[in-house]
């Protein structure tokens, strides 16, 4: 049984505004004790024109991950996540440009018969990975890096075209038993997408009609 009561504050004045909340997420369950983490966040944000902002946002999950169908084990994961941003927001035309650092915290990690390290962050899948393994460590594991996004829209008629374009960098790190950093499986480097839309909306429905291009540079 999971129970997650959460509370949430806002507040806006002059050009600024503020956003935090704070739950206590619960885990009970037939085959172990009942376990409570604490979570949080924040957003302030900033307005520097009508259309365009500067925005920081922070949040803290503490959580607890089942490892078996019997949920009798569990990976415990804390993670800290910081978000700056800017951008700009419109009828026709939008864009943000972004920067973000996520550490997590304890990262539980298995060893297994080829001594490689694996982890909820580095490729267990929950599945045959965690019964092929020696022992375990905490480790810490981050991931960081940024993004541009934008986004133009046309229209035509009674009908709307986007067009969306992203492109970013991300790094993924954790710790190995000698506390160095080295690559997790998602480390992807340089990331890029691009995406066109078509909606033709009708009385009683509507239309939609895209395509996806992505890319990225690879695994580590």
């Amino acid at each position: 049984t999971k129970i997650y009561p959460y509370v949430d504050f806002s507040k806006n004045w002059s050009s600024w505004s503020f956003q935090a909340g704070a739950g206590l997420h619960s885990v009970i369950t037939n085959f172990s004790k009942e376990y409570h983490t604490p979570n949080y966040s924040a957003t302030i944000e900033k307005k520097i024109s009508k259309t365009s902002y500067v925005r920081l946002q922070h949040r803290f999950s503490d959580q607890l991950i089942p490892l078996d169908f019997f949920n009798v084990s569990f990976i415990h994961l804390k993670t800290r996540a910081s978000e700056i941003s800017l951008g700009r927001n419109t009828k026709s035309f939008s864009w943000r440009l972004s920067t973000y650092y996520y550490k997590i915290l304890n990262n539980r990690a298995l060893l297994n018969k080829e001594e490689n390290l694996i982890s909820s962050f580095n490729g267990l899948d929950f599945g045959t990975d965690i019964f092929d393994v020696s022992f375990g460590s905490n480790n810490d594991a981050r991931t960081y890096g940024g993004d541009f996004w934008l986004l133009k829209s046309f229209s035509l008629g009674n009908n709307i075209l986007e067009l969306t374009g992203n492109a970013g960098y991300v790094v993924s790190e954790f710790q190995n038993l000698k506390n160095q950093w080295q690559p997790a499986k998602n480390n992807i480097g340089w990331t890029g997408s691009v995406a066109a839309y078509l909606l033709i909306p009708r009385k009683r429905y509507e239309w939609n009609f895209g395509f996806l291009f992505h890319g990225r540079q690879g695994l580590g």
